[in-house]
């Protein structure tokens, strides 16, 4: 009886271990991309795709170096958290609405393609860090018919939350 409880608690301790280092594969594989991007970005600065001295470069390069060294920090639960907080303060919203602006005119092309990837690989790893929480989620939205609203208005806010967040965003240090 000994064998079999010690057997159990090993066991438990094995578990509990390759989870713990799964996460940490699963932060640093997107640590790595998310630098992968930032040297897609400042290697179009170096040819002279992109102006490096446009506070748009600033902002896009600095929010994604400060999401490298937040990933850890960010879960599917401080997203929740957001989401619940109220609404945007109007100073916020122009600067959103300046940097949506920005990235839409064909100059900054190449920023606003940066800029999806940023977005799109940050989101990307809230799922992959939490990926039964997501299965069971996007099950049940099947199962409610409504999973491509739900994704859609899921991607708006996300996105919007890293961009204006403190913990990842560089906007009110850069925006005009």
């Amino acid at each position: 009886m000994l064998f079999f409880w010690i057997f159990v608690l090993v066991g438990m301790m094995v578990v509990y271990r390759l989870g713990k280092l799964s996460r940490q594969t699963v932060l640093e594989d997107y640590q790595l991309r998310l630098y992968a991007i930032r040297d897609e970005l400042r290697e179009a600065a170096l040819d002279k795709r992109v102006d490096p001295r446009s506070w748009l470069f600033a902002y896009v390069d600095s929010s994604i170096s400060k999401t490298i060294s937040a990933l850890h920090i960010l879960t599917v639960w401080r997203l929740i958290g957001v989401a619940l907080t109220p609404a945007l303060t109007a100073q916020f919203a122009r600067e959103l609405e300046k940097v949506r602006a920005e990235l839409q005119k064909p100059e900054n092309a190449v920023l606003h393609d940066i800029h999806l990837k940023w977005v799109a690989t940050t989101i990307a790893y809230v799922g992959a860090r939490h990926f039964l929480l997501w299965a069971v989620v996007l099950g049940v939205a099947q199962l409610m018919g409504s999973l491509n609203r739900l994704v859609q208005e899921f991607q708006e806010n996300v996105s919007d939350y890293f961009v204006g967040s403190g913990e990842t965003s560089t906007l009110r240090d850069h925006a005009p």
